[in-house]
């Protein structure tokens, strides 16, 4: 594999309201015997209008050799990046934006709201009936399926960075789709990573010329995940194949792809910071509390299976590893 990319950009001022920078972008990617290559203009525009407030309007056109393949049926981190080969190409995506942005009370706050559209080819997902777990890494690129993709949403954010109280408060409602031939019957799903509702709210408090307490909290909705609906058995002596994955075996009836979501995300992380300036450098300790409140954000879940009065019956259980953990560190910086 061999790749190679030129870029170049340009800022303009056009007048004292408008200002656009524009640039282009070419690459090139060797996949085993295939090239493929790609132009790929960007541009962005800035106008300021009546008090103070800046409209921003941006094209971008991307392409991707790199891909994310995400197994949809294990909550485990088990992302792969994979390159485009002879039979997956790269992925192509056009994304357009439009946003505010004023500074208010004497600039001491800066107040922004953007609004996305993305659109996306050459997106990959594993086959249905196939997964990480079946996958060689010599023929990946057999158990996959190309498809298109959509993002889109809005993002709010309020940011303050002078005075002794300095912090940020962030709010993103998004939505993420996928679409394939043949993968949940040819209809659109949520993408694993579609996250509805991503909130966070940071500060920074100076006490004095040694002291600074911080926290965040964050809130991030739970991400999609595709669970079975029904299990059913087939015997060995009445069925007509000898198929080692069916005799014998609970067969999982999925009735969509990532139908279901997962539990919400939230946690506190909290520190308390000394540092004291010396000639040359500064030195400080830092306290702090990961996770402050001890949630129990499950890291995976699994599907178990139990007898409740002679019926079978399943329950997706969260299993969380990062609970409170208090930390102490020293740093020097020159």
């Amino acid at each position: 594999m061999a790749e190679f990319s030129i870029y170049g950009e340009d800022d303009w001022q056009l007048s004292s309201k408008l200002k656009i920078n524009a640039g282009v972008h070419a690459s090139a990617f060797k996949a085993q015997t295939q090239w493929y290559s790609s132009i790929q203009p960007r541009i962005g525009l800035r106008y300021l209008l009546p008090q103070d407030v800046a409209l921003k309007v941006s094209y971008t056109h991307m392409n991707q050799y790199v891909h994310l393949l995400s197994s949809n049926s294990t909550s485990l981190p088990t992302d792969l990046w994979v390159p485009s080969t002879d039979k997956v190409k790269p992925m192509l995506s056009r994304q357009i934006s439009l946003g505010f942005a004023k500074a208010i009370f004497d600039n001491k706050i800066d107040i922004s709201i953007e609004s996305y559209y993305k659109k996306m080819n050459g997106v990959i997902e594993y086959k249905e009936g196939t997964s990480y777990l079946n996958s060689s890494t010599s023929a990946w690129d057999t158990k996959v399926e190309a498809g298109k993709g959509k993002s889109y949403g809005i993002e709010f954010l309020v940011q303050k960075n002078t005075g002794k109280l300095k912090g940020w408060i962030g709010y993103t409602l998004s939505h993420s789709k996928r679409i394939f031939p043949t993968i949940n019957y040819g209809k659109e799903f949520d993408y694993k990573y579609d996250r509805r509702h991503d909130f966070e709210v940071a500060a920074v408090y100076v006490l004095n010329t040694h002291w600074e307490v911080s926290g965040s909290w964050q809130f991030q909705t739970g991400n999609p995940f595709t669970v079975p609906i029904a299990n059913y058995e087939s015997m060995q002596e009445t069925s007509p194949y000898n198929n080692p994955y069916i005799n014998n075996q609970p067969i999982q009836y999925i009735q969509g792809r990532n139908q279901f979501r997962l539990l919400n995300y939230h946690r506190l992380d909290f520190g308390i910071t000394w540092k004291k300036k010396k000639r040359r450098y500064e030195k400080s300790w830092n306290f702090s509390l990961y996770n402050a409140y001890n949630q129990q954000n499950p890291f995976f879940y699994t599907l178990q299976r139990y007898n409740e009065s002679n019926s079978k019956k399943a329950v997706l259980l969260g299993t969380s590893i990062l609970p409170i953990l208090p930390s102490i560190s020293y740093g020097i910086k020159f």
